[in-house]
């Protein structure tokens, strides 16, 4: 059974009654500001009320052991680097940035930093620019991708050639690739090797662009945690380039419970390990689509109305797929899952995790900030706390 349905997720575009409608769906924008988008004119199922609340459960913690032992071995190599890209899933720009590690730079004064969001063709255009102009007003170059195409690829080697200062010109420049599990790292690294390819194919006859560079890809896929081990990689021989490639680090305490939702629903935490595993995860997003009533879904899975009953749903899903148990009940595990990566693939529309603030918001946030009062009768009633992503060296 576990066999037929990683092939079947594999192929998920093959299924004949899927295929058309997978494929034909288009995004549909996102408007942030909103916690629940209201009926438009042309909403196809206006008196549908979704949930106003989700009821969260425990938190989801995942840290195996490899985790802990990359920390240290990343630590020993901070000080021979020159620049580190940091890689986060636009979906979510915020949650997915990697502070704890960039947080333990020991010259983060120094050395160049660039933060790539990758996967932004799953982000309504709008919403990937404001996130990039986010990250671009607290002074940190990003750059939005989808490494998987080579998208804008170019553009993380010219700033990494024109921007940083090699230490040891005899070695080449040596970058570091950071993020959390399944944000695209080793398909960035991929990419970047690949572009080095394709210029030398194109150059002149006898170039040494990838003179003695292996053609050794950086395991990628679409489970977390592929990566245990720190590796390095030649990029390109002329200039010469290297990349240290870090295994997919996730934080060992989340305090917050939406947070490590976001995580699972994006693929960077297993199904299993998150709270009650797949059905909890496709419950959250099926709450954030109908909240931001996005109903491609519905058509889809061919149901005949939107639900917030996800069992129901996965029901439905099981009996189309003959995801069915031997007794011939239907499999709503294999439902929930199948469900899941619809959704991470961006069949059901593209939208954003993370409410990204407004320009307001932050400078009513600094002001909040710089007030010389404590927190109580005379001032705030308490200091905002740090946003990760933004306020911290991650």
């Amino acid at each position: 059974m576990v066999a037929r349905l990683s092939r079947l997720l594999r192929h998920i575009d093959y299924k004949k009654k899927f295929r058309n409608k997978v494929v034909k769906i288009e995004p549909t924008s996102v408007a942030e500001k909103f916690l629940v988008k209201r009926p438009k004119a042309d909403d196809p199922f206006p008196d549908f009320v979704p949930r106003p609340a989700f009821l969260y459960d425990e938190v989801a913690t995942w840290y195996p052991p490899h985790m802990h032992n990359s920390i240290l071995q990343i630590k020993k190599v901070f000080t021979q680097i020159d620049a580190v890209v940091e890689v986060r899933d636009c979906r979510a720009p915020l949650t997915t940035s990697q502070y704890v590690l960039t947080g333990m730079v020991p010259n983060v004064d120094t050395l160049q930093r660039i933060v790539i969001l990758n996967k932004a063709d799953l982000v309504q255009p709008a919403v990937a620019r404001r996130a990039l102009s986010l990250l671009e007003e607290r002074g940190i170059y990003a750059i939005l991708t989808d490494a998987s195409k080579k998208k804008n690829v170019i553009k993380i080697r010219e700033f990494l050639f024109n921007s940083c200062s090699v230490k040891f010109r005899t070695l080449g420049l040596w970058l570091m690739v950071l993020g959390l599990p399944n944000v695209g790292k080793s398909s960035v690294i991929n990419s970047l090797k690949e572009l080095a390819f394709a210029q030398a194919a194109r150059g002149n006859k006898g170039n040494k662009l990838v003179h003695e560079v292996k053609r050794t890809k950086s395991k990628a896929g679409k489970e977390p945690g592929l990566t245990k081990e720190v590796g390095a990689f030649q990029i390109s021989s002329n200039p010469r380039m290297y990349c240290v490639d870090t295994p997919g680090i996730m934080f060992p305490k989340l305090g917050d419970p939406e947070v490590s939702l976001k995580l699972a629903a994006l693929g960077c935490i297993p199904d299993e390990k998150a709270g009650q595993g797949p059905m909890y995860v496709g419950d959250y997003v099926l709450w954030q689509l109908n909240r931001r009533r996005l109903f491609h879904y519905v058509d889809i899975l061919e149901l005949t109305e939107p639900s917030d009953d996800f069992k129901h749903v996965t029901t439905q899903v099981s009996q189309i797929m003959s995801f069915k148990y031997g007794s011939g009940v239907p499999s709503n595990i294999a439902g929930a899952k199948f469900f899941l990566n619809l959704f991470r693939q961006g069949h059901f529309g593209r939208f954003c995790l993370d409410h990204l603030p407004s320009a307001g918001a932050l400078q009513e946030r600094e002001q909040l900030q710089d007030e010389l009062e404590p927190p109580g009768p005379w001032g705030p009633c308490k200091y905002p706390g740090q946003i990760h992503g933004l306020d911290d060296r991650g």
